[in-house]
């Protein structure tokens, strides 16, 4: 009884920050996706599958899950943030600028400056940009692989809804380029070798 004015007080006090908080706090967005790793054939052409016709392809929990593995992984590599990054001018927007953190102030001020990324320079020429926009685009992403499946789920937090869900559909779409040049790249080395095999014969039948 005797402290009854304090609780009271306290109370009053931090429903007074609630309020103050819940009315400058921005409020964050959450898109999300979903995608399906589909099975692939082992080489390029898939020429295991015309040889052996009536082989079934075999399923492997182990190999699917690392398969599963290395698309999530690819999702959150560097280079993809730094092309969703670029696509979607997320340089520029809200969530990318620095914030003033007082720790980090005291913290430079008794450190050394190193060399400064000039401003006209293109994000992948000023490394202190490029980590700092790929920092922030990591906070915000959300990688998560459904076990005993072949879905990947995709996540995206900001303070605007369109800008959520334009990264959610542009990761997607950045992993399908991934895996068409990736494909792309193993066809041409398997034709560039089949046209070779094919020279080599062609000369042998004309000797």
């Amino acid at each position: 009884k005797r402290r009854r004015a304090i609780i009271f007080a306290g109370v009053f006090a931090c429903l007074v920050l609630g309020a103050i908080a819940c009315l400058f706090l921005k409020p964050r967005y959450n898109a999300a996706g979903e995608i399906e790793i589909q099975k692939s054939a082992t080489d390029g052409l898939g020429l295991e599958n015309l040889t052996n016709p009536l082989q079934e392809e075999s399923t492997d929990a182990l190999d699917a899950n690392i398969t599963l593995q290395t698309q999530a992984a690819i999702l959150q590599s560097t280079s993809l943030a730094l092309k969703v990054i670029k696509d979607l001018n997320l340089e520029n927007t809200q969530d990318f600028k620095p914030s003033f953190n007082p720790i980090w102030w005291a913290i430079g001020l008794f450190t050394p400056h190193g060399s400064t990324d000039q401003s006209t320079a293109d994000l992948e020429s000023a490394p202190h940009r490029r980590d700092h926009a790929v920092k922030v685009f990591e906070k915000h992403l959300k990688i998560k692989p459904q076990s005993g499946t072949r879905l990947i789920d995709i996540q995206y937090t900001s303070s605007d809804p369109k800008i959520a869900a334009a990264v959610v559909n542009d990761v997607s779409k950045s992993l399908v380029d991934f895996t068409l040049n990736s494909r792309f790249a193993a066809t041409s080395q398997v034709s560039n070798w089949l046209s070779g095999q094919l020279a080599d014969i062609k000369k042998d039948a004309e000797q």
